[in-house]
């Protein structure tokens, strides 16, 4: 018994009495066959009518025409090819050239960059004092000794001097007329300390006149280079000394162990006598604040500790 091709009802309707040829594969498009689907059947089964469903060449009449006339085209070129001739396929023949849609040129998109951001000023460090060197003298005996002070003339300076005599030791500083300025060091015997010169803008020493009965040294130098403390720490020293303060005011803690006079004037927004005793000393004085110079005397060990 004869068999017919029985495509189910969710592919395309078949034309009447079409049969799909040797190797025909059905469009994958079209899903697969309902389970239990029976693609050959007996032809003398009709296969179920599905309501509403109309054939495929009912449902397709633009495409039936198109695919007639391709038909007879390719029918037409197969025997023009089978008589020798080589006209091309009407198909071939009539199909329009594609054509290619105008180049619109386009202006690239700018990209768009952020910014830099603005770097950060390093703060540059204050440059640090250039200290001229001191200048040194030495001599025996009573002397006027014509000096230089290393930051000018009409600034102060500081004075280091030693004796290694047993009498009196004093030092008077003289301005260009051999007048008396300041008495700067007035002590018996042995003798080594700092003292502070021309502390008053007027004074404008040139020579120092010097009483001694053994060698001694002297030593001119820059403000600069006196003992530096900003009252982070302790200071402990002893004798005459100076020192270069740049700390905060506050209260100070002041000793003293000696047993001759102890004084410590301060020079800074305004002069001021801090304290002026005799022998041993503990107290507690104002301290003003830096950029300030303390001129200590004394004849023994001292501390001042900032609170």
């Amino acid at each position: 018994m004869a068999s017919k091709f029985n495509p189910p009802p969710n592919w395309p309707a078949e034309p009447d009495g079409w049969v799909p040829p040797a190797g025909w594969q059905p469009d994958p498009a079209w899903g697969p066959l309902p389970e239990g689907w029976q693609l050959w059947i007996d032809d003398a089964v009709d296969p179920p009518a599905v309501p509403g469903k109309r054939n495929w060449f009912a449902r397709h009449k633009v495409l039936s025409v198109v695919g007639g006339v391709l038909v007879l085209g390719l029918f037409g070129s197969i025997a023009n090819g089978a008589n020798g001739g080589s006209q091309a396929s009407p198909l071939m023949a009539e199909s329009p050239s594609p054509t290619a849609a105008p180049a619109v040129a386009t202006k690239p998109a700018q990209a768009t960059t952020a910014p830099a951001p603005k770097p950060t000023p390093t703060p540059t460090p204050p440059a640090a004092p250039v200290i001229p060197p001191a200048v040194e003298y030495a001599g025996v005996g009573d002397s006027i000794l014509a000096i230089t002070k290393p930051a000018g003339a009409d600034v102060a300076a500081i004075v280091t001097f030693t004796h290694q005599g047993g009498s009196n030791f004093a030092v008077w500083s003289l301005d260009s007329a051999m007048e008396r300025n300041d008495l700067l060091v007035n002590t018996i015997g042995v003798y080594g300390g700092t003292v502070l010169m021309d502390k008053r803008s007027a004074d404008k020493s040139s020579s120092l006149e010097i009483t001694a009965d053994g060698p001694w040294t002297v030593k001119v130098a820059s403000v600069q280079s006196a003992t530096p403390w900003d009252g982070t720490m302790p200071l402990t020293s002893g004798g005459d000394n100076v020192i270069l303060y740049s700390g905060k005011a506050g209260a100070a803690s002041v000793t003293h162990d000696g047993s001759s006079n102890f004084a410590i004037w301060g020079y800074g927004s305004r002069s001021d006598l801090l304290i002026n005793e005799i022998g041993p000393y503990s107290g507690t004085v104002r301290w003003m604040a830096g950029p300030a110079i303390f001129e200590v005397s004394a004849d023994g060990g001292w501390t001042v500790t900032l609170q």
